[in-house]
């Protein structure tokens, strides 16, 4: 995995102002469209963070484009500063390794998106500077999108998802939230099952972090009662580094009092050499001890 320390952000995205006025412009000359311009717009916002290969995949199924059209389109958007991109460059055994371009909201697709759409976009241009000095919630939203990824484009019983939702429960009339990396519904509209996303890196004091977020977690099954956003008890996923990682994280939850029979893993690997059924870890402990991984096919996710 990344080295934090040694991550370097570049950016390589439209340096030069472009006035809104040019926008608007293309936009009346229909050389800026609904389908799929302000679409991939709305989802580079709503994704946070994203890959090309993200966006191609669920514009494509999404709004019907051809893979290649929608490169040309990202190309365009960049260049008017609706969206930017940045990429992150590190070492690995000695060689410098960049990685895929990342695409984030840019100025004039606030404007865009707050002025037609008459929506509160909630971005400003430190949200995309963070990444030069916290790579690791970067690289949270990006694999926790690779996975939101593999559900919407691969799984017949997929029905919707939101990135970075605000859960709120009741605790005895007292007010909880958590705010998981995303909440993904299976199922239809009356019945779902609900997979709460965890992407959880190893940065500097993880560990710590994890904890709190299990305190929350705790709370929410605790005083858990069906809801408009949760019909029933979700499904805890937790997105790891590695198997090594996935322990680590699996010996602090065991600690807690969140339920292990709503909590499932999975890692990077899995989910990019994976279909989404086999993608998913069970871990337990064995008779004697050692903790034990099993990777069952889920069907369910087919």
């Amino acid at each position: 995995m990344f080295n934090y320390e040694d991550v370097k952000v570049q950016f390589n995205g439209e340096g030069n102002h472009v006035p809104f006025d040019r926008v608007v412009y293309e936009r009346n000359c229909n050389t800026l469209r609904e389908n799929p311009d302000k679409e991939i717009v709305k989802l580079v916002y709503e994704l946070r963070t994203s890959t090309a290969e993200q966006i191609r995949s669920i514009i494509s199924k999404k709004c019907g484009v051809k893979p290649g059209k929608v490169d040309e389109r990202i190309k365009k958007l960049v260049a008017l500063r609706l969206i930017t991109r940045y990429q992150f460059v590190f070492q690995n055994k000695g060689q410098v390794v960049k990685t895929a371009n990342m695409y984030l909201l840019d100025v004039n697709g606030k404007t865009w998106l707050e002025g037609e759409d008459m929506i509160d976009v909630e971005w400003n241009q430190k949200d995309n500077l963070a990444a030069f000095g916290h790579p690791e919630v970067f690289f949270g939203r990006l694999i926790t999108n690779e996975l939101i990824t593999k559900y919407f484009t691969n799984c017949s019983t997929f029905y919707d998802y939101e990135v970075k939702p605000r859960i709120k429960f009741d605790k005895n009339g007292e007010a909880g939230y958590v705010r998981p990396n995303a909440i993904v519904n299976f199922g239809k509209k009356e019945k779902q099952v609900h997979f709460l996303i965890y992407a959880v890196r190893k940065h500097e004091g993880w560990e710590e972090e994890f904890k709190q977020t299990l305190v929350y977690l705790e709370e929410l099954y605790r005083y858990f009662k069906p809801s408009e956003q949760l019909k029933q008890e979700p499904i805890l996923t937790f997105i790891c580094e590695s198997d090594s990682h996935l322990k680590e994280c699996y010996q602090l939850l065991e600690k807690s009092q969140v339920p292990l029979t709503y909590t499932v893993y999975t890692t990077d690997k899995l989910i990019d050499e994976n279909e989404p059924a086999n993608s998913i870890a069970i871990v337990k402990r064995s008779e004697n001890g050692n903790i034990v991984i099993e990777y069952p096919e889920l069907k369910q996710l087919r």
